[in-house]
């Protein structure tokens, strides 16, 4: 993953590097080369790479979460016909990205990037294809290389990143496990985190809600894969695992009760909502949430969470196909919930690599 991602990531970048000369943004060179060495690329994802898996480890070690169970050699990701499958699709996406990138730049952003499907059925921002991935959210193929896509582009950092969750959700799970609580994952994608939080937490009353049908059924394989996974080594002794829930619905608009969950997990989301669906999401969470229910929001790093040099590089993710990063980047989710919406608390903060989660409690 590291040596593909890197390979794609200097695509990526050297896209940042012209952009930036282009654009003047700040701390970047009139005569840094376009053409980032793969070397160097490589070096850095590696590093990046070894930091997360270090703070993983030590999370595991302190039973935030289990091992990952695809780290087991009987997992399907060991078998080399899934290999060569993953490889074939994910490196077609990647050359059919790169192209419509290419074609974005020679328009100056006018080309229009949203998907093949005319429809009211969903908002209007969600029908653009970010990240210039096929279809957007909308088809299959989309569905079956994003998994793929994202780890080659994170150099295999991305489970580890939205593991990080776990984390806060190991504590609200001490708290309330006796209370047999309900957790919603919101915007769940191809429910890859879902299987992991299953995993770790077999007995979670869990729901997934997603918008995408494509993406909705490709987590019901994914979960139903895990429990085929699960099943020759299950402890009778143990509780089985409940079912998994699957919704079709947007996230401002949770087909739920007032005050009916008593825990939301969401990964990825808020960068790509505009500014007031993010606050139409933190409204519908606060409706759903029981007093004292958690809130669990993991996304992409802001403008102050790392180092200042890695800030022209967030900057220019708009490029990308991502309209609203760059007001996700300033965005103030903790006056979100406790004044703007209001109705929260706002908790802890959780770094790892390019990925921050937040915490809030209903109250």
């Amino acid at each position: 993953f590291t040596l593909v991602g890197a390979q794609g990531f200097r695509s990526f970048f050297s896209d940042i590097i012209a952009d930036a000369q282009k654009h003047n943004i700040a701390e970047a060179k009139a005569d840094a080369p376009p053409d980032v060495p793969l070397a160097r690329i490589l070096g850095s994802l590696v590093g990046e790479s070894i930091r997360t898996y270090r703070q993983e480890l030590e999370y595991i070690k302190a039973d935030k979460f289990k091992m990952p169970y695809d780290m087991e050699p009987r997992h399907r990701q060991f078998d080399p016909r899934f290999i060569f499958q993953s490889m074939a699709g994910g490196a077609n996406e990647q050359e059919s990205i790169i192209e419509r990138r290419a074609e974005y730049r020679a328009t100056d952003g006018k080309m229009d990037t949203k998907h093949w499907i005319a429809s009211n059925l969903y908002p209007e921002y969600y029908k653009y294809t970010f990240h210039f991935q096929t279809d957007g959210w909308m088809s299959s193929d989309s569905a079956e290389t994003y998994e793929y896509s994202t780890e080659t582009i994170f150099g295999g950092r991305q489970d580890a990143m939205q593991r990080t969750s776990l984390v806060p959700f190991s504590a609200f799970w001490e708290t309330h496990k006796a209370r047999n609580p309900k957790v919603l994952e919101l915007a769940a994608g191809t429910g890859r985190f879902a299987t992991f939080l299953r995993d770790s937490y077999p007995e979670v009353d869990l729901t997934l809600l997603e918008l995408s049908p494509y993406y909705i059924e490709k987590a019901r394989q994914n979960l139903n894969y895990w429990e085929r996974f699960r099943r020759g080594a299950r402890d009778d002794a143990k509780p089985k695992p409940k079912k998994t829930r699957f919704m079709q619905a947007a996230a401002e608009d949770i087909p739920v009760d007032d005050a009916s969950l008593d825990c939301i997990v969401t990964n990825y989301l808020f960068h790509e909502l505009p500014p007031e669906a993010r606050r139409a999401v933190f409204k519908e969470v606060k409706r759903v949430l029981k007093p004292g229910g958690t809130f669990i929001l993991t996304d992409s790093v802001q403008i102050g969470d790392r180092d200042a040099r890695l800030n022209p590089i967030l900057e220019m993710f708009e490029k990308f196909d991502e309209p609203w990063y760059p007001s996700y980047l300033r965005e103030n989710f903790g006056k979100i919930a406790t004044e703007e919406v209001g109705g929260f608390a706002a908790g802890e903060k959780y770094l790892n690599s390019y990925t921050k989660t937040l915490t809030f409690t209903r109250l």
